[in-house]
């Protein structure tokens, strides 16, 4: 049996999410419902994890009851965080309509009935000829849909209700100039809550060769530490993506610097370390050295760590980087910078990095 981590990726999640909910439960009274919706959302989301960390420990077999539970509430975030968003941007009533969203978890608890109603040692038989045969994530239980169905179309819908939650914030920025100076931290805010998870799957019969679904998470935070100079700024940015199913050819695998724009992992050659489940962390503190901020400087150290499948779990070893650099402002309208960064690592590795603008 696979050990409990307790800085899994299922606990990391459960945690975090957790935080969140409890944050949004006790605000009192006066919780709006807007508010209510998140909580609700974030509710869905730790009880998800919660399955996820059981399923992938296999502790699922001591409390089979609660196998293909998760959907129930995966299938009531997706619709419960794009409601949370218009809400929030509208200040709007429950409307009936609203319920139309909640359809299809409806839909999913009928196909998933029969199974649901199953006794315990029958479902048990079951969830350990899915961990045999590898099919925990397919969802082939149901009565009225085939097999991976719900799988491929959760997917479908996460993706449709993040568009929709993505325009409901476009389109509330471009509304007026005043609310969007007004409501600058709420549209950031709503942004960072939208952004945090975002699953990528390869299939099949899509023209992958392989099946694979992947978790990838994203978030950056900056202070200013200094009223007389806000431009000395110390800088978070954490990157991960995390393999939950399926297996990934070699060159699909996340790896140093394979981030959108290619700026993590300075000290070390793009691609130097890879694996199927990635993680990396940097901070960076920003200073200006000249009156007119004309040439700052920065210092930063990162961390990251993969997973090799087998013998090396993720966290089990980090490979550090650190390094300093200067930044010559040439565009004061934009704050387009020149980068030019030195930084070193383990195994003899250093090197000189140039870049425009910061690196994250």
């Amino acid at each position: 049996m696979k050990p409990i981590l307790y800085f899994s990726l299922e606990f990391f999640n459960m945690l975090f999410f957790g935080l969140l909910f409890l944050s949004h439960v006790f605000r009192g009274r006066q919780t709006s419902r807007a508010n209510t919706l998140l909580s609700v959302t974030l509710f869905a989301a730790v009880y998800s994890s919660g399955i996820l960390l059981l399923i992938d420990s296999k502790l699922i077999l001591d409390l089979p009851h609660l196998y293909r539970t998760a959907n129930i509430f995966m299938y009531l975030s997706y619709p419960l965080g794009y409601l949370y968003v218009v809400h929030t941007l509208s200040q709007k009533q429950w409307q009936r309509r609203n319920w139309l969203h909640l359809i299809l978890t409806f839909v999913y608890i009928v196909d998933y009935l029969p199974f649901f109603l199953l006794d315990g040692a029958m479902k048990r038989n079951l969830i350990e000829a899915d961990f045999l045969g590898q099919t925990t994530y397919l969802y082939n239980q149901g009565w009225i849909f085939p097999a991976g169905f719900h799988f491929v179309f959760r997917t479908i819908l996460f993706s449709v209700y993040c568009m929709l939650a993505y325009r409901a914030i476009y389109q509330a920025y471009r509304a007026s100039e005043s609310f969007r100076e007004e409501n600058k931290s709420l549209l950031a805010w709503l942004i960072v809550y939208n952004s945090f998870l975002a699953i990528r799957t390869n299939q099949r019969w899509l023209g992958s060769t392989r099946n694979a679904l992947q978790l990838n998470t994203e978030w950056r935070k900056y202070w200013s530490l200094s009223r007389r100079n806000p431009e000395t700024v110390l800088a978070i940015w954490h990157w991960g993506s995390y393999l939950l199913n399926g297996t990934l050819p070699y060159l699909e695998m996340p790896a140093t610097a394979s981030d959108i724009y290619n700026r993590s992992g300075r000290a070390y050659t793009i691609g130097r370390f890879r694996g199927p489940s990635f993680l990396y962390l940097e901070s960076e503190i920003r200073f200006p050295i000249l009156a007119n901020k004309l040439i700052s400087g920065v210092a930063f150290a990162n961390w990251q760590s993969a997973s090799n499948g087998k013998k090396q779990l993720l966290k089990e070893r980090w490979e550090p980087g650190a390094g300093m650099g200067l930044r010559f402002l040439f565009n004061k309208n934009t704050r387009t910078n020149l980068c030019l960064d030195f930084a070193v690592g383990r195994y003899g590795a250093s090197g000189i990095f140039l870049g425009l603008n910061e690196a994250f």
